[in-house]
């Protein structure tokens, strides 16, 4: 492989890293404030975004930002709340995730992502743009290489 060639293909490796393990997560309660039911994702101006603390009392664990939707079925009023999570529901892996459950009275949907303004109010998905540009980096730095 040649010198540039590899270069071009650490940059893209580094770039697609997560080289940190602070998040920042909308942090709110649609009871509290109604505007926490109407947040939209990547919202970086809004005054709940806050960064997740990550401290010693978290047991090593990594934050990542939580929505939970509950609805109870007499009134069907949604209620949200968004927050930071440290520990993930057994067999998770750190990916973003959603899933539904109810009882006989409440509807609820516990979602859990892993970047930052992730948990606003449309579709929780990781994005594929890191992996994408890396792999058109390489792609093109292969043809200019040869």
């Amino acid at each position: 492989m040649s010198p540039i060639k590899f270069i071009f293909t650490l940059l893209a490796f580094t770039l697609s890293l997560d080289l940190g393990d602070g998040i920042k997560c909308f942090q709110c309660n649609s009871v509290e404030d109604p505007g926490c039911g109407d947040i939209q994702a990547n919202e970086t101006a809004s005054p709940f975004l806050q960064e997740c603390v990550s401290d010693s009392k978290m047991g090593g664990h990594l934050p990542f930002c939580r929505k939970l939707k509950q609805a109870v079925k007499t009134d069907r009023i949604p209620r949200i709340v968004r927050s930071c999570g440290w520990i993930l529901d057994k067999h998770r892996e750190r990916t973003d995730y959603c899933k539904k459950g109810d009882t006989d009275f409440i509807l609820r949907t516990n979602c859990a992502c892993f970047s930052d303004a992730c948990n606003g109010s449309t579709r929780i998905s990781s994005s594929p743009f890191v992996w994408l540009f890396s792999v058109i980096t390489v792609y093109i730095a292969s043809f200019k290489c040869t």
